[in-house]
């Protein structure tokens, strides 16, 4: 697996595009899903990551997908940030990750 580089990437807390694409020529071994999304959108607006992740074509061979291997944060992350957030999200990754074994 190489790591996933991002020319010019921004420095602030908002993020850079990512295109599936480039995710999928990463080929990574897990996917950890933060679905900004599902926490600012309308419900109308709304795509969920999982939806992306399942109808983007050019996520299906990556190792992560076709192992199962994503790990979704609760769908309020983005806007909650508690410590029973991290926590849920740690025990997600340790579950997916003693399955996995």
């Amino acid at each position: 697996m190489s790591p996933l580089e991002i020319g010019n990437a921004t420095t602030d807390h908002q993020g850079d595009e990512i295109s599936v694409e480039a995710i999928a020529q990463a080929d990574p071994d897990w996917l950890m899903v933060l679905d900004r999304d599902a926490a600012i959108s309308s419900a109308e607006d709304r795509i969920p990551a999982q939806d992306v992740i399942a109808n983007a074509p050019a996520l299906q061979n990556t190792k992560a997908v076709r192992e199962g291997r994503i790990v979704y944060a609760p769908a309020d992350t983005y806007t909650n940030e508690s410590i029973q957030t991290f926590i849920e999200i740690f025990e997600r990754i340790a579950e997916a990750f003693n399955a996995a074994k």
